[in-house]
């Protein structure tokens, strides 16, 4: 894929391109930001562009190098991290022994997805590396919370800001991706910039289903329904564990909804809802809702999420959370 089919990170993309035009490669990057911003994907392109056999600027997607690239078989190019809840020492240690002198004269890349998520002896371990690269080396960390990556490999790094893509630009990709327009609209406000929320809310019945929780969840709000009906309503639009990663996901999907009817009620901002399908729902049933339960309760839910990075018992969490914004929704101030 070349640069140009990447969309919303122009300022990321201008950057990579003037680098290979100039032939000025830092030997080091950093693609911070939201999952689904495309950050893989333009380190993907860039490795490519740095090893085509065509073109000097741009992937041409056709070559050998280019072809052995997408198929994962390019020794020129090593990919880690992808998918993992840890990076150890041994991973990076992997990549930077076999960071040799890369074939055709161009560039070993060593791409670490997740890099964010590295123990401090791998962290340790990138730094030696970083400090003396191999020559034609390029080393990319992609990291969504930049802050516990260690100061002293950061500032051996150019780092490159993904933002959150615009609801036009995920409304686009959704439609030619076959979904229908108002299901598109639907989940590029829910998607809040990232493709990869997206794929909540595509699969089958998805949106029904998140539909059903939503107005289970308004209930519970307004102090009807129990804990357990909002539960069995999350994990059928789910159907997952309730793990760290489920119970979170839930948090986000409160906080959201507080976020909405504050918005709706106090800023009467409709273009910064996530919940785009509920605006009469959210309009007509909170209109007088008590502004210090919704801040109390998003207080409520804050904490939760902070919770979680410990390692208490996530349903212990989950039903903590809920137990105790009944108790403030049951309130009379």
């Amino acid at each position: 894929m070349s640069f140009d089919r990447i969309k919303g990170q122009e300022v990321a993309v201008n950057y990579l391109r003037k680098t290979l035009i100039r032939q000025h490669i830092p030997p080091t990057f950093i693609f911070s930001g939201t999952a689904g911003t495309g950050r893989l994907l333009t380190a993907m392109t860039f490795a490519k562009a740095l090893n085509c056999l065509r073109l000097s600027d741009d992937a041409c997607d056709t070559c050998k190098s280019c072809v052995a690239i997408d198929g994962g078989v390019h020794p020129n190019v090593s990919v880690i991290g992808i998918g993992n809840d840890s990076i150890g020492i041994d991973e990076i240690r992997n990549i930077s022994e076999s960071s040799f002198m890369p074939i055709n004269n161009k560039y070993k890349v060593n791409i670490i997805d997740n890099a964010d998520k590295s123990t401090m002896e791998a962290f340790n371990s990138m730094l030696k590396f970083f400090e003396e690269p191999p020559e034609r080396t390029v080393n990319i960390l992609i990291a969504e919370n930049v802050s516990l990556i260690p100061e002293t490999v950061k500032s051996r790094a150019v780092e490159l800001k993904f933002k959150p893509l615009s609801n036009e630009i995920v409304m686009e990709i959704l439609l030619a991706q076959g979904i229908a327009k108002q299901s598109a609209e639907v989940i590029a406000h829910l998607s809040k910039g990232s493709l990869e929320r997206t794929k909540l809310y595509t699969e089958d019945a998805a949106l029904e289903k998140r539909e059903q929780f939503l107005k289970g969840f308004l209930k519970f709000l307004r102090g009807e329904g129990s804990v357990g009906e909002v539960v069995a309503l999350w994990k059928a639009f789910h159907k997952r564990d309730i793990d760290r990663e489920n119970v979170n996901l839930l948090f986000e999907n409160i906080a959201d909804i507080i976020d909405d009817i504050l918005i709706v009620t106090i800023m009467k901002d409709t273009e910064r809802l996530v919940n785009i399908d509920f605006l009469g729902h959210l309009a007509d049933g909170f209109f007088a809702f008590s502004r210090g339960k919704l801040e109390q309760i998003y207080e409520v839910v804050t904490n939760g999420k902070m919770a979680l990075l410990t390692n208490a018992n996530p349903m212990y969490i989950m039903l903590s959370v809920l137990f105790t914004i009944r108790e403030v929704v049951d309130e009379h101030f």
